[in-house]
């Protein structure tokens, strides 16, 4: 059987101001074989500069940061590039957030508090669907 390359995986950009849940993240992605971090960006505005230099498959946007929130970072991002997966995170579970976001592009939402365990499955999920 042929070695899976870190190439193949799916490449994901981390979107959060918050230092500690950035890293949470990271931990989580890089802990299984299918997904990869790629980039991390602090703010709204660093997102849109590394997704254009990086094209990941996946970025997950946080909702609430400062310079340009996670909202206005994904219409942004989808204008120039449709086929990119946004997955909002955020602790709000507010519908009026999660579904302002979703209006933005994201394509899905998990709330942080459910990072561990339902992060990579919902990546995956939102990879297939693309391919």
């Amino acid at each position: 059987m042929e070695d899976k390359k870190e190439e193949d995986n799916i490449s994901v950009l981390i979107v959060d101001d918050h230092k500690i849940m950035r890293r949470v993240i990271t931990r989580v992605i890089n802990g299984h074989s299918e997904t990869n971090t790629v980039g991390i960006a602090s703010d709204g505005e660093e997102a849109i500069q590394m997704a254009r230099k990086i094209s990941p498959q996946i970025i997950l946007m946080d909702i609430n940061m400062p310079v340009m929130d996670g909202i206005e970072a994904t219409k942004k991002i989808k204008a120039t590039m449709p086929k990119v997966c946004i997955i909002g995170l955020s602790r709000n579970n507010k519908k009026e957030v999660i579904n302002r976001m979703k209006q933005a592009g994201a394509s899905a939402y998990l709330n942080k508090r459910k990072v561990s365990e339902k992060l990579v499955d919902l990546i995956e999920k939102e990879a297939r669907l693309r391919n």
